[in-house]
């Protein structure tokens, strides 16, 4: 073992001084070591500042956390350009036990940095091939995609992978939501000849946070006016939390960009009808079922390209971590920790464990699966990109998920789901697909959560049924999805 690495082990608990990149990335190699649990806080030299948390784990000023001397070493996880302000409060402070921490990973931090430079490279030839031709077999249209391309959220990019290859229009002009919208952008959007949004949760006021639209697209009603070509919005999502509240402005702009679109297919009926009551009523009827095009994806990637399954029956496993108090409420430590058991022994029953990362605050649950003696592998899919993520989720025979396309993208390769809800949009999945058999509700009888996991577990696992259903129900969602694809395209020439 590394002497550096032994010198941390000899410590009952780590704390990293530093919230930047570096500390993040100390935190990620103490999960690799699995000591991640002896991190008692971040800290910084600030004296004030507004209490947040990194990963679950306090930020704290230097100052505050004297009591943590005593068999405690301090990891300096900062550049070299703070690192002699630092050492010089350290021995001011009287803090005998500290090292930097980049010592601990000296080499994999030269190779972590190679790796960013490489990542960037790579996503950006991933763009640039997304751009090109899609279809043959359509009339060339050039479309501009408002969307997440290659994002942190594994689901938001293999969404918008999935809307290109279905929509199949023969050019691309790609623009990240997050862009700020201008007249010159807009100006770019009018040089082609339709303009998609999304797919996603796009109707959400915290994300992409802003004061011009209430949602994720920052537009104003100003230089929406000035889009003169035809809009479409696809397979969205209304994904408002529990106790999360409409702003007027929110409303305004919904109806703004309603009125303005020839296509507006919602992505579960219960966005729909959530939508439908923020919607003038001369509006309303404009709104649409459109599936996520996540669950049609064995439709028009072939199977057969992908590594064949294996026959070890994995299980794969979803928890998110984002927004936590919405998601878990009072409860978080109880529910994790349900189902944390729930999983153990399921894995007890021979089946293969594989714990799936969306975000990289997913990996949060490892420490759950730890406590519980989970045997357990890691699939984090924060960087991969779309086909990388296919060939997982084919190999898999069921994922126990909390995430949306945690869910949706097995399901939509004929996987089976077990849903762990804190969000309507996943109940109002399963209701669409009628698989509310499926669904575990982590916000009721949390005490019955490790029992309710693995009674739905028993039913489905083996179940025939489920596979029937699942299959003819994808035909539906072919059929619905096929349909407004039709409609879209006389709409575009119509215009």
């Amino acid at each position: 073992m590394d002497k550096y690495i032994k010198k941390v082990m000899n410590f009952e608990s780590v704390i990293i001084y530093g919230a930047g990149e570096i500390g993040k990335r100390t935190l990620q190699f103490l999960g690799d070591l699995k000591i991640e649990n002896r991190v008692k806080y971040f800290v910084k030299s600030e004296k004030e500042f507004k209490p947040y948390f990194i990963n679950g784990i306090e930020v704290k000023p230097v100052y505050e956390v004297q009591d943590f001397y005593k068999n405690t070493i301090f990891l300096l996880a900062v550049s070299d350009k703070y690192a002699t302000e630092i050492r010089e409060i350290v021995k001011n402070l009287k803090i005998k036990n500290y090292m930097d921490a980049r010592k601990l990973y000296a080499e994999s931090y030269k190779k972590s940095e190679l790796a960013l430079k490489m990542r960037k490279l790579r996503n950006v030839i991933y763009k640039n091939l997304e751009k090109k031709t899609h279809s043959k077999n359509r009339k060339e249209i050039y479309a501009t995609h408002i969307t997440y391309c290659v994002a942190q959220n594994a689901g938001d990019t293999y969404l918008s992978w999935c809307v290109r290859k279905y929509l199949a229009f023969h050019k691309w002009n790609i623009i990240d939501i997050r862009e700020k919208v201008t007249l010159d952008l807009i100006n770019q959007i009018n040089q082609t000849d339709v303009l998609v949004i999304g797919g996603g949760g796009l109707f959400l006021p915290d994300t992409n946070k802003n004061k011009i639209s209430g949602w994720q697209w920052a537009i104003s009603e100003e230089l929406l006016e000035k889009i003169h070509i035809p809009i479409i919005i696809y397979s969205v999502g209304y994904n408002y939390f529990i106790g999360q509240k409409n702003t007027e402005l929110f409303i305004h702009s919904l109806n703004a960009i309603t009125r303005k679109a020839i296509f507006i297919g919602l992505r579960n009926y219960g966005s729909i009808e959530a939508v439908k009551g923020l919607l003038n009523e001369d509006l309303r009827d404009k709104i649409c079922y459109q599936p996520c095009t996540t669950v049609l994806a064995k439709q028009f990637v072939p199977t057969e390209k992908c590594f064949k399954t294996k026959k070890k029956r994995i299980i794969a496993v979803n928890m998110a971590f984002d927004r936590s108090e919405s998601r878990f409420g009072l409860c978080k430590e109880n529910i994790l920790t349900s189902v944390a058991k729930a999983i153990s022994e399921i894995s007890k029953k021979g089946f293969h464990i594989v714990y799936v990362a969306h975000c990289d605050a997913d990996l949060q649950f490892l420490l759950y699966l730890d406590r519980e003696q989970v045997k357990y592998k890691v699939k984090n899919f924060t960087q991969c990109l779309p086909k990388q993520i296919y060939s997982f989720y084919q190999k898999t025979e069921c994922t126990i998920g909390m995430r949306g396309h945690a869910q949706m993208i097995p399901y939509g390769l004929g996987r089976k789901i077990i849903t762990l809800g804190t969000h309507n949009k996943m109940k109002w999945f399963l209701e669409d697909v009628n698989m509310e058999e499926c669904y575990v509700n982590l916000r009721e009888n949390t005490n019955e959560i490790c029992s309710n996991i693995l009674e739905v577990f028993a039913k489905i696992i083996d179940s025939a049924d489920i596979e029937w259903k699942q299959k003819e129900m994808s035909k539906k969602l072919l059929e619905i999805s096929e349909k407004n694809r039709l409609d879209i395209y006389k709409a575009i020439h119509a215009e």
